[in-house]
Formats: C-alpha cells, structure tokens, sequence
C-alpha cells in the first residue's frame, strides 16, 4: 500500500509540474527574463545610401474591398522609391482587384501587377520569388496595413546578419473582444521570446526575411509565418518580433463560429510545421529548445495530460480523506496565476473563456489531424 501510495505521489508530482511548467512557469520564466534583460531590437539607423533593396510581396484574390486602401498604405511608407518594390502577385482575380490595381501599376516603376499561373498563397508567393532579387523580401497580406516607418524598422533590424526573419506586432480591428484579447497576449508573449532568443514564429499578415534565406517554399507548405521562422533557425538566423513597427489586420472574425474556424486551420497549420521540425530541433541551441518544445508540448500532449490532471485533482477532491494534496495543488497554481497576473480577476471570465476555448481547438486539431486536409487556399474572414 505503501509503495503504491508513494508511486502515486511521485506520478502526479512529475503531472503536476509538467503542467505547471507548460501553463505558468514557462511564462514567468520568459516574462521576468524580459524585465530583468530587456534589450533593444532596434539596430542604429541606417543612412538613405546604406538601405537595403526591398521587395513587397502580396499575394492577391479577389480583394477588391481592400486593395486601394492596400496600394495607399504601401505608397505612403517612408522608404526610397529607387529601393523599393511592390509586387501584386494575384492569382486569378475574378472582381475589381485587377482593374483597382493596374492604373497604379501604369503610373509608376515601382509597383508590379504579376499573374501567378496557380491560386494558393504560397504557389503565389513561389512564382513572385522567382523573379525577385531584392536583398529583403516583405510578405504582407492585402488586408494589412503597415505603420509609415516599417520597411525602415524591417532594414535597421535585417541589417544584424544574425537576423533572417522579422515580424511585426499585429493588432485585428473589428475583431470580436475574444481575437483582441488573444492577439495582445500573443504580442507579448512573442515580444518576450524575442528577448530570450528568438520567437517561435511571426504573423502571416507582415513579416520580412534575408533573400538568400530560401529559394522557394516547399509544396506542402500551409502557414508560411511559421515555416520561414523556422527555417530561419534550422539556418542558424535568428528571428526578431517587434513592437516598434506595428500591422493592422483590417479583416478580423466577428463571430465566434468564424474565429473557431480561423483558429482550427492556423493550429492544424501549426501542428504541420512542429512535427515537421521537431527532430532537426533536437540540437538546436538550448535557448530555442526551451521555446520551441515547451510551445511544442502546449499544443500537443499539454492539452491532454491537463485534462488528465483536472480529472485525477477532482477525483482525490472527493475521495481523499485529509484533502491535503488537492488543496496544496490548488493553492500552488493560485498563487502562480496571481504571480503571473497581479490584476488576476479584471476580465477573469474572458480569460478562462479564451483559455477553455484555445484548448477546445486543440483537442479538435489533435482528433482530426490525420484527416483534416488543407492547402494554402482558404476562404478569407469578410
């Protein structure tokens, strides 16, 4: 009896921090790291002469709702026109995209109207690369509006050759409460691993890399954020998140059945991309092995024991004699949470809505990823 007892204590001990470090320790380690060793991203600024070339890509399809305010944002960043170039890459536009983009196209030098022979962002984005020679290449969704001083952001921080890959904070508007919340934790999550080492990817809507990173992106790639961070780190670069450029999302989901949607295609994109690389990270440096297999196990066996956890810490709650174990347990992750946030109950309710709903998400992503299939074309949140 014993010895059972004693096995007992020792699996749920290993359960216990095993989630603990999943769900709270991993965050106060990153956290305080950050306000004990925050540094500057932001490399001295370069001279008009010393700018890099630079090459915006975005992909289009039918974004007719969008695209003029898109090619106004571009033209309006402060950044030399003899440096920079915009290339519309469209992939079989059937509205006004075309037609809204090609007098500006005519107009000057600098903005290109490429036809992509196949739709898909990132078939798009292989053909656009094909010819492009710029030191720095820019992918930004036709939805995402830059902040004026980006591209210069971009240059200073690209111009540290340990850099590969920037990312921008992103902020959606006209986003329904639950997709603001998630995105402001996620910039400071990605700004905090940034000042560790190096986040665990950017954002789709504007992120930027060296050219000679790669040449194209694999076939059977969907979340290319993701797979250029990554790339960037099997590569030996580094991956810089800031917060001195933003992006604006303009086209956010504004119902919860649409942000599930969003969230299940962007998590099984995810899921792809870690498995993809999780025996190439065996030897990575031991400051990314902590980012990526502590992100790595959140998104898989995380969700899993958790529940297993919240099942076993029930059951001794109402089978254990003394209630010792549990109420130890509770008060140990209460206290952690409070650590972690001193305003704990403002927005408690979002919080643990976004929390059950993340994991919501996972558990589905996890249940039908050998069966959910997807490519890089998918329907755009109105």
């Amino acid at each position: 009896m014993f010895a059972f007892d004693l096995e007992f204590l020792i699996l749920y001990t290993l359960l216990f921090l095993f989630c603990w470090w999943l769900y709270f320790g991993y965050l106060i380690f990153i956290f305080v790291h950050t306000s004990l060793f925050t540094k500057n991203m932001v490399q001295p600024l370069l001279t008009e002469k010393q700018l890099p070339s630079i090459t915006v890509i975005v992909p289009t399809f039918n974004e007719e709702s969008v695209i003029k305010q898109k090619i106004e944002n571009l033209l309006m960043l402060h950044y030399p026109k003899n440096k920079l170039t915009i290339s519309f890459c469209d992939g079989g536009s059937t509205d006004d995209t075309l037609p809204i983009i090609a007098p500006y196209a005519g107009k000057t030098n600098n903005i290109k109207l490429v036809h992509a022979p196949d739709r898909g962002k990132i078939q798009q984005l292989n053909y656009a690369l094909s010819s492009t020679s710029s030191e720095i290449i820019v992918v930004s969704d036709a939805d995402a509006f830059l902040s004026p001083h980006a591209l210069r952001v971009i240059a200073c921080l690209l111009s540290n050759k340990k850099t590969g890959v920037v990312g921008l904070s992103s902020e959606p508007i006209h986003a329904i409460k639950e997709e603001a919340y998630f995105w402001n934790q996620q910039n400071r999550l990605r700004l905090a691993e940034s000042n560790f080492y190096s986040p665990l990817y950017v954002i789709a809507t504007c992120y930027a890399f060296q050219r000679d990173l790669i040449k194209r992106f694999p076939d059977d790639v969907i979340a290319d954020d993701i797979y250029m961070s990554f790339c960037a780190i099997r590569k030996g670069y580094k991956t810089v998140y800031t917060n001195q450029a933003t992006v604006t999302e303009m086209r956010s989901p504004t119902t919860t059945s649409e942000l599930f949607t969003h969230k299940a295609r962007k998590t099984n994109a995810l899921l792809r991309e870690l498995f993809r690389y999780f025996t190439v990270f065996l030897h990575a440096k031991t400051r990314w092995q902590i980012i990526f297999f502590t992100r790595f196990f959140q998104a898989t066996l995380g969700p899993i024991l958790s529940f297993l956890f919240i099942l076993i810490f029930v059951y001794l709650l109402f089978t254990s004699i003394t209630k010792l174990l549990p109420l130890l347990t509770f008060g140990l992750l209460s206290l952690t949470y409070l650590l972690i946030r001193p305003n704990a109950f403002r927005g408690f309710w979002l919080k643990l809505k976004m929390f059950l709903f993340i994991h919501l998400i996972l558990y589905y992503c996890l249940a039908t990823y050998l069966f959910y299939r997807q490519t890089s074309i998918y329907k755009k949140v109105k």
